[in-house]
């Protein structure tokens, strides 16, 4: 079985009057692609995988990053 997925969020971030500190995040955009696969071992296992990338964007720049994910999982059914 394959699964397979993309995602995105915009927040828009406003500070509080009166603190300018709560002001430095202005911007935040996040995509992310998003790739599975289940493969039965039988019928009691069940190997999984699950792959990840996602690309934050921020404003100011020094809040971005990019970040790559792999998961590999065992499923039992009793």
């Amino acid at each position: 079985r394959f699964s397979a997925g993309v995602s995105r969020a915009d927040q828009d971030f406003r500070g509080t009057v009166g603190l300018p500190q709560t002001g430095q995040l202005q911007e935040i955009k996040v995509d992310r692609i998003l790739l599975g696969a289940d493969y039965a071992l039988g019928r009691l296992l069940t190997l999984n995988l699950d792959l990840a990338h996602q690309r934050r964007t921020s404003v100011p720049e020094q809040f971005g990053f990019t970040s790559n994910t792999a998961t590999l999982g065992i499923q039992a059914r009793f």
